[in-house]
């Protein structure tokens, strides 16, 4: 329904619960509204003044929220899962346990947002403002924070277990038992223990009988004669990296090298020192 239609059937003042699925409501002057429990999946609200609206326990699946100043609205438990929230200004929103999976926030304002224990996983996040921001308890796990800012945000346990922190700036962010950063750290580790066996040439190219245990191998965890084998190879025939005394108890995982190709072992060393360097980032897929 077009915004016309809309204005001449609803009271601004009533849409509480009311459905507005697959409205056209661009530039919709919405400033205090209440559309709590409102259905407004798959609307456009591109560009739409929602400042201090009630959106709490909305349904804004796959709506288009593009460009929409939104600060200081209250969107608590709403479910936004696939919205689009390109550049949209969130600044001091409430958006407690609300599902943002998937959404694509790039560039968005949420300085000073409150997020604590909402479902971010999956979200486009790059290159948003989160200083500020309270984080706390949310699950960030898979998403794409590069060049984000997160200065003084409280990301206190957190999940950023396979996240993409490039270029992220976190200064002053409260990082107390957050998850997912242990295991890049030990990923880390494990690159240069690699780079160093490399250099001292205890790391075989192509050398290693291969044998079909698994269609995939994600981690490091399967051995064959007491040796370990990644899911990484090298050349045309595409033989496993043999890593004979890369070993310990339990496993040695590598996702940002998991399955990749590599035609030489030149090529392999340099991206090898490009995920050292944070030239690229861990992937940690």
């Amino acid at each position: 329904m077009d915004k016309a239609k809309f204005l001449k059937r609803y009271k601004l003042d009533k849409l509480s619960g009311a459905n507005l699925d697959e409205y056209d409501l661009r530039g919709a002057n919405l400033w205090w509204v209440d559309l709590s429990g409102a259905n407004l999946c798959r609307s456009d609200l591109s560009k739409a003044n929602l400042r201090w609206a009630n959106l709490s326990g909305a349904d804004l699946c796959w709506a288009n929220l593009s460009n929409a100043n939104i600060s200081s609205a209250n969107l608590s438990e709403a479910y936004l899962r696939w919205a689009n929230l390109y550049r949209v200004n969130l600044s001091n929103a409430i958006l407690s346990g609300a599902d943002l999976y998937e959404v694509n926030l790039s560039r968005a304002n949420l300085s000073d947002a409150d997020l604590p224990f909402s479902d971010l996983s999956n979200a486009n996040l790059s290159n948003a403002n989160l200083s500020k921001a309270n984080l706390s308890g949310a699950n960030l796990s898979g998403a794409d924070l590069s060049n984000t800012n997160l200065s003084k945000a409280n990301l206190s346990n957190t999940d950023l277990s396979n996240t993409d922190l490039s270029g992220a700036d976190l200064s002053n962010a409260d990082l107390s038992g957050v998850r997912g950063l242990a295991s890049m750290r030990e990923e880390m580790k494990m690159l240069v223990l690699l780079r160093e066996q490399i250099r001292e040439g205890s790391v075989t190219f192509g050398a290693a009988e291969w044998f079909e245990l698994q269609k995939v191998l994600e981690t490091c965890e399967t051995t064959y004669g007491g040796a370990e084998f990644c899911h990484f190879y090298l050349g045309k025939e595409r033989n496993p990296i043999y890593l004979p005394s890369v070993t310990r108890t339990g496993s040695y995982a590598i996702p940002s090298m998991a399955g990749l190709f590599y035609s030489s072992e030149k090529e392999f060393a340099i991206h090898l020192d490009k995920l050292i360097s944070g030239e690229e980032p861990l992937l940690q897929r």
